[in-house]
């Protein structure tokens, strides 16, 4: 046999078109997301600075002490009446003021008594006693009778005797007069302006002042 090798013509070769390369797409830019600006709080208080406290006041000064200045004069007392002031107690009329001093004082030394508003108020006390005493009695007194009573006074004011200087005309009166006399045992001490140890002092009395106690 015989092989016959018939030659075929070659088939055109296929173009081969190759693929356009692909242009990258180009890089997203990233968008810019705007940064979020935080509100401000609402209805903060606002912050108040605490108050600076206030300096201390300075202390004050001492004030200076007041100098007593002691004086170095010897002071001599002398026993003068240097005031008329009369001393409180009852008001005297003028005619027991007049028959008052007229009868006077007399001291056991024989020493004049100062006619002063002190002695003569130290007499009206004792005659106010003798008077209040005698009322106290209760005895049937008539008026219209007056008379002096004599007193002997220690210093202490002690009572020592006492005696009718001048009766007063009745002698019930008298009577009565001299049981409340030496009733009184003891009176104020002497007053300073009745120098002794003792003094005789003479007293007025009148029974019309006997209605009025």
């Amino acid at each position: 046999m015989v092989e016959l090798t018939v030659a075929l013509p070659q088939a055109p070769a296929e173009e081969v078109v190759e693929p356009e390369p692909k242009i990258p797409d180009p890089p997203k830019i990233p968008e810019k997301i705007p940064e979020k600006i935080p509100e401000p709080p609402k209805d903060i208080p606002e912050k108040k600075e605490p108050p600076k406290p206030e300096p201390p006041k300075p202390p004050e000064p001492p004030k200076p002490k007041k100098t007593i200045e002691r004086s170095t004069n010897r002071v001599v007392r002398k026993d003068i009446p240097t005031s008329k002031t009369p001393p409180k107690g009852p008001v005297l009329s003028p005619d027991q003021i007049k028959k008052m001093l007229a009868a006077g004082a007399r001291i056991s030394d024989t020493t004049s008594v100062p006619d002063n508003w002190q002695v003569t108020g130290y007499y009206q006390k004792i005659g106010d006693r003798i008077q209040r005493v005698w009322a106290a009695q209760g005895d049937s007194v008539p008026a219209g009778y007056s008379g002096q009573v004599t007193i002997r006074v220690l210093r202490n004011g002690s009572i020592t005797s006492s005696s009718l200087k001048q009766s007063s005309g009745n002698p019930a009166v008298d009577a009565s007069l001299m049981r409340a006399v030496r009733a009184i045992t003891k009176v104020d001490s002497l007053p300073e302006g009745i120098p002794g140890s003792s003094a005789d002092i003479v007293v007025y009395f009148d029974t019309d002042r006997l209605a009025g106690l």
